[in-house]
Formats: C-alpha cells, sequence, structure tokens
C-alpha cells in the first residue's frame, strides 16, 4: 500500500515549509502574492537542482528571488519555444503537402490512398484522427467552403490545415520509402533522421503546449544526428544540469 497524500497546505504554510527548508525569503508579502499565482508543485520543480545531495533541504544561498527569476526565464523560454515549433509545424505541413502532391499532381487526396503507405492498419487509425479533426473543425469557412463545392474533399494542402503535429508524425512515419526519403530531402537530410526529429518535436510541442517546465527538465531522448547538419547536445535536456550558473546572467 502506497504512502498516505500531503495534506493541503496554506499560502503561508508554503513559506514556512520553503524556509525550514533553507529557502532564503526576504519580502513575504511578496512571496505571498507569487505563490496565491503560481501553483506551489509548478514551482517547487525549479528548485529541485539546489537541494543538498541525498537531501530533502536546500543548498546554502538559495533564495526564492533567484528561483521566480528562473521560473520567469523559463515562462518567457517556453513562448518562444512554442512560437519557432509553430513555425517549424507549418514548414513541415507546407513541405509534406507540396512534396506528396508533387509527386502525384493528378491525385489530390493522394494522402488517403492506400499505396503510399507501409501499414493499413496504421492508415486506418489516421483516417478516423482526420475525419474527427474534419469534424471538429466543420465551422471553418475553407471547411464549409468544401463541404459545399467539393462534397466535403479536402485536397492534401487543405487537409494539412487540420493536420496535428501527432497527424504529422503518423502520417511520415508510415508513409513508404522512397515518399519519405523525397520529403526528406528537402531538409537536406535522410528519413531516418527526419523520422527522428518529427517525433522528438512532437512530444516537445505537446510538453510545451501544457506549459510544462523546460528548464532542467529531461526529455529522455535526442533527435538523430545528420552529417550535414550542425551536431548538438545527447543529455535530452535543452539546459545541462549545470547551467544553474546562467542565472546569474540573465
Amino acid at each position: 500500500m502506497g504512502e498516505s497524500l500531503k495534506l493541503h497546505k496554506s499560502v503561508p504554510e508554503q513559506i514556512e515549509h520553503l524556509k525550514a527548508r533553507g529557502v532564503f525569503i526576504d519580502d513575504e508579502c511578496k512571496a505571498e502574492i507569487f505563490l496565491s499565482n503560481v501553483n506551489y508543485y509548478r514551482f517547487s520543480g525549479y528548485l529541485y537542482e539546489f537541494r543538498k545531495p541525498g537531501s530533502s533541504y536546500y543548498i546554502d544561498g538559495t533564495s526564492l528571488n533567484r528561483i521566480i527569476e528562473l521560473y520567469r526565464f523559463d515562462c518567457k523560454f517556453t513562448r518562444i519555444l512554442m512560437y519557432i515549433l509553430e513555425d517549424v509545424e507549418e514548414t513541415l505541413k507546407a513541405r509534406l503537402s507540396y512534396t506528396l502532391s508533387s509527386l502525384f499532381p493528378s491525385d489530390p487526396l493522394i494522402y488517403l490512398d492506400s499505396s503510399i503507405y507501409r501499414d493499413l492498419s496504421a492508415l486506418e487509425r489516421f483516417r478516423i484522427l482526420f475525419y474527427k479533426a474534419k469534424a471538429d473543425n466543420s465551422d471553418l469557412p475553407f471547411i464549409k467552403h468544401h463541404d459545399e463545392k467539393y462534397d466535403g474533399q479536402l485536397p492534401i494542402w487543405v487537409a494539412v490545415e487540420i493536420f496535428t503535429m501527432g497527424n504529422i508524425h503518423k502520417l511520415y512515419d508510415n508513409l513508404k520509402g522512397k515518399y519519405q526519403k523525397a520529403i526528406a530531402q528537402t531538409y537536406s537530410t535522410g528519413s531516418m533522421q527526419l523520422r527522428s526529429w518529427i517525433k522528438n518535436l512532437t512530444y516537445t510541442r505537446n510538453h510545451v503546449a501544457h506549459y510544462m517546465r523546460v528548464y532542467g527538465y529531461n526529455f529522455g531522448r535526442v533527435p538523430v544526428q545528420c552529417d550535414k547538419h550542425p551536431s548538438f547536445s545527447q543529455n535530452g535536456m535543452i539546459f545541462r544540469s549545470d547551467s544553474l550558473r546562467w542565472l546569474y546572467v540573465l
């Protein structure tokens, strides 16, 4: 049987708890305002790297102001990352739809054709998700237009507008090799690399979309490297675990 759940702590009790663990708080009014607006559980994640080894207490000099600065930096960075990921997603949609429609110029519905896929059951799952997304977005002007004029059929360059990153990941992953390769070539890389990049981008986008902590978070995965592109860290983290020193420069 598991341990008993922790009980509710009022904001003043949260402040006392932090102080008892070694966090320096110079302005309790400011601390109370902050903790009234930021979930304590979310905030406590930023304290993790400040713990003394093998202890629930924090290293000397850990101050609430310092952790608040780190929290605010992470919030700003997350917004920037989301903005960049939206651009990447749009590029993927454009290159995927353009490449496939170029290969099959007389078939605007090629993305629904089983002949270009490896696994028919995976295609069926994609179709279910796609038609659900279409129904959920039935009020969008371009969906209405195609319902009224084209019996609801969406050419690939229209369909991608309601694709999620998850849809893109599943579609690309299931394409036959030669079609994956054609799309990958638009990024000057191989299909194995692009599959890995899309998978990691999907995971990262979902993480960021839920406003989860990025600083000090181990994603547990890294994209496959490509000789034609700059190398990057392989530790599963956007920031290294020793990057607390960055806080002093922010």
